[in-house]
């Protein structure tokens, strides 16, 4: 159990920093910025918890810096696939 936790500790740092960079990736060129949505940083965030913690639960053992990049990178998969899944869902409607 404390692996499971630990890896979902991890998994919420991975969001959060994934969170910071998307919204730093939304500058562009004009000087344009995105409006922070709460909703979205907090979305990855407890997104990386889980899947910090399905890491953890699974008993993969690995140092820190490997579990934040494989947690950043399932959760940036698993994440845009939520999106496109609700953005084909509610045109649909």
């Amino acid at each position: 159990m404390e692996n499971v936790l630990y890896q979902a500790g991890v998994g919420i740092a991975s969001g959060l920093i994934l969170s910071v960079a998307g919204y730093l990736k939304s500058y562009d060129k004009t000087g344009y910025k995105e409006k922070f949505d709460f909703v979205k940083f907090g979305t990855t965030a407890v997104l990386g918890g889980i899947v910090g913690g399905i890491v953890g639960f699974t008993g993969m053992q690995a140092d820190v810096v490997t579990v934040i990049l494989v947690d950043a990178g399932i959760v940036t998969i698993v994440e845009n696939a939520l999106k496109a899944l609700y953005r084909k869902a509610t045109k649909a409607i």
